[in-house]
């Protein structure tokens, strides 16, 4: 971290999902003068429908402002990663609220750990997962997959119910390959980076 140009920066922008890391971050940044906010639910630009906000990941908030960064007054944003959530964010109605699951590593590591015999997989291993599993290893990589795309379809399909069945998807995350391809499906890598950057600029920064 101490590596990274900090003098060429105008300001720093984060969000965390880990507490215990904010203090020695924010540490960095006051030695080396730099302006920083983190986003968290108390600044987000938008109006959050959620009825623990406190408990709410600045991750998916700090996505759904990746999602506007793309010029969408509406989106739904899948992230495949450890977990899956799937939200949905409105530019006038706010963070519309969504759904966490486990993501497709966390589903395979579970059947390995949890039963006695099942190997352990690993989704880079999962290929051509739309056919059944001649082996046991296949078999579960495969089932775990279409259970993952399953399931991801069925909490988009939810949202698109409520914010309307043409509203675009946006997936980023290691998962968003095993998800297929939708007319609707957007991916980018670089989505949460996208949300801070967003945010960032609508910041007026002093010294902190």
């Amino acid at each position: 971290m101490s590596s990274l140009p900090f003098k060429k920066a105008d300001c720093a922008v984060y969000c965390s999902v880990v507490p215990r890391l904010n203090s020695p971050l924010e540490k960095i940044f006051k030695k080396t003068a730099l302006p920083f906010v983190r986003l968290t639910e108390k600044n987000f630009p938008l109006p959050i429908c959620y009825d623990t906000p406190r408990t709410l990941g600045h991750d998916r908030l700090a996505l759904c402002l990746g999602a506007l960064a793309l010029k969408k007054k509406k989106a739904i944003v899948v992230d495949a990663g450890t977990a899956v959530t799937v939200d949905g964010v409105d530019m006038r109605k706010g963070f519309l609220g969504g759904f966490i699951a486990p993501g497709l590593g966390l589903m395979l590591e579970s059947l390995h750990t949890r039963t006695a015999q099942l190997p352990r997989v690993k989704p880079a291993g999962i290929v051509h997962p739309q056919l059944p599993g001649k082996t046991t290893a296949q078999a579960i990589g495969r089932g775990a997959a279409l259970s993952f795309r399953g399931g991801v379809g069925e909490m988009v399909c939810s949202l698109q119910k409520i914010m309307g069945k043409n509203t675009p998807v946006i997936v980023t995350g290691r998962g968003a390959e095993f998800l297929g391809k939708r007319p609707v499906h957007t991916r980018d890598g670089d989505l949460l980076l996208k949300g801070l950057a967003f945010f960032a600029r609508q910041q007026s920064f002093q010294n902190r």
